[in-house]
């Protein structure tokens, strides 16, 4: 299976669902409004109508689809470390497509 082809192979794009009880309550403690996981955008009930917020999470899935699963992951990983929340190259280009209107 080519793990670089979409959610494990898979090429669909997410669904975008609110958050309920845990999601909710990860998203909220560590300050987020929505976030991307495999297989779906997970957002706060409240951000659910925020069109640059699905765009900023969409940029995440185009992102993984792009650099493969594990490479996705791995430099998620690089780039906290290296240039911090802020500064992540991934964080850099979705805000772009947030505010930019991708």
């Amino acid at each position: 299976m080519d793990v670089g082809s979409g959610e494990w192979g898979v090429s669909v794009a997410p669904r975008i669902v609110a958050a309920g009880r845990f999601w909710g309550w990860v998203l909220r403690r560590v300050g987020f409004d929505g976030v991307y996981v495999p297989g779906r955008i997970v957002i706060l009930p409240e951000c659910m109508g925020d069109a640059g917020l699905v765009r900023h999470e969409m940029c995440h899935w185009r992102q993984r689809m792009r650099d493969g699963f594990v490479g996705y992951w791995v430099r998620t990983g690089w780039y906290l470390v290296r240039y911090g929340y802020e500064r992540s190259p991934y964080e850099c280009e979705a805000r772009s497509a947030q505010f930019g209107g991708e």
